[in-house]
Formats: C-alpha cells, structure tokens, sequence
C-alpha cells in the first residue's frame, strides 16, 4: 500500500541486509512528507499496515476491509476518494 500511494519503497537499500535492517530499526517516513496532500486517515492506515508491534496492526484482512468500508461511506471522504482516484488516473 505505501509504496502504490507514494510511489516509493518504505524502506530501500543496496542489499537485502540493509533493507531488513531499515525495517526493524527505522520507521517510514509519513506518505505525507511525500505526496502533497495525503489524506490523513488514510495515512494512518497505511502507517498501521507497517507498525513494528504486531498487535498494532489490523488483526485481520477483514478488520483493514472495515476500516476503509468506514472512510469511504464517510460523506466528508469525496475529497479522499478523489485525491485516491487521481492519483491512479
């Protein structure tokens, strides 16, 4: 999800050490300090997707499905869902 949204990689580097390190020392940097104008809740989940501590992620992919059923039936999600869209167009 992250690197489909900001069209970069979470974590990079020159050899697979060096990524494995990254992911367990580093957190991502926020999608929004790379892509003007990234919904917050939707950055949240992006985020929560990669947390480190397991049972901070979505515990299921049901759980993650109910989250973004949520913000999409949110009527002040047009402009989320239009931001999402142009991105892909």
């Amino acid at each position: 999800a992250y690197e489909l949204l900001t069209g970069t990689r979470a974590f990079d580097g020159e050899s697979i050490n060096e990524i494995a390190v990254k992911i367990r020392s580093l957190d991502p940097v926020r999608p929004s300090k790379l892509v003007f104008g990234f919904p917050k809740r939707i950055e949240r989940v992006v985020l929560r997707l990669l947390n480190k501590l397991p049972q901070e992620r979505y515990g299921s992919a049901f759980e993650l499905y109910e989250e973004l059923t949520e913000i999409l039936e949110d009527p002040k999600a047009f402009g989320m869902i239009a931001w999402v869209k142009s991105q892909f167009a």
